[in-house]
């Protein structure tokens, strides 16, 4: 039977605030929440949750963006940068997949206008160190930015705070796994998403040809590349497993919505 003493050194109280912490989020009522949860533990770690994004490698899937503590100039970009094609923190995570310094980012790197405003605030942050820790979510990819105030940045203190932001990213997206469907990497083009989607209601071959502006014979080809795509032995099992890849995720017809 495990014995808590008095004394517990600090590595053991990070790893009881951790545990209590994962146990918050498996607990918490909205993505809002569990990042308020996370940055509660963070700053147990004396640092400071500044952002927390999803994003995914598609520029036309918005960004969510459930917590930030930023000045009101970076917020002010953030959707800017977002219809030029994602943020400099944004690129650097998807390029790196590893934590970086927002601080360390290079403008040579950036050189549009708004990644040059953007990382020129970056530098007026009152933190000596803004440190960026991608986890890879399916398609996407979360990025926690936690605002380092002191120098004491050793390996040993840097290691924890990635581990703890991987353990809170994962029950996160445990918690909320729709945060994670979004960013789901598509295996059906639209064309082929949608005739599986008419096939669902019973509708005849002629009038689904018809509705897309397709042939009858063009349909056959369209299903079968569909099938094939999900390595599906037969439509049937096509129709499930697009089902199960959320193929048909936000779309609709008639008064059938299978979102």
């Amino acid at each position: 039977m495990l014995k808590l003493v008095e004394n517990t050194g600090v590595g053991q109280t990070s790893q009881l605030k951790i545990r209590d912490t994962l146990q918050c989020l498996n607990e918490s009522s909205s993505l809002n929440d569990a990042c308020v949860i996370a940055q509660k533990y963070i700053k147990h770690l004396e640092h400071n949750l500044v952002s927390v994004i999803f994003c995914s490698d598609d520029d036309s899937v918005p960004a969510i963006r459930p917590f930030r503590d930023l000045p009101q100039p970076l917020v002010d970009l953030a959707p800017k940068m977002q219809r030029a094609g994602g943020c400099p923190t944004k690129k650097e995570a998807q390029r790196l997949l590893q934590p970086f310094d927002w601080k360390h980012i290079s403008k040579s790197r950036h050189p549009e206008f708004l990644s040059q405003r953007y990382l020129t605030e970056v530098q007026k942050l009152p933190y000596v160190s803004v440190f960026a820790v991608p986890v890879v979510i399916g398609g996407g990819i979360a990025i926690f930015s936690i605002g380092m105030e002191d120098t004491n940045r050793n390996a040993g203190s840097r290691e924890q705070l990635i581990v703890a932001v991987c353990q809170i990213a994962t029950a996160m997206i445990s918690r909320f796994p729709e945060v994670s469907k979004l960013f789901e990497p598509k295996r059906l083009s639209t064309l082929q998403a949608s005739a599986l989607l008419f096939a669902i209601q019973g509708i005849p071959s002629a009038d689904i040809a018809a509705s897309l502006g397709l042939g009858e014979v063009a349909l056959g080809l369209v299903m079968k590349s569909a099938q094939d795509r999900l390595k599906a032995a037969n439509l049937a099992q096509t129709v499930a497993k697009a089902l199960a890849y959320g193929e048909f995720s936000h779309m609709q017809i008639g008064d059938h919505d299978l979102i």
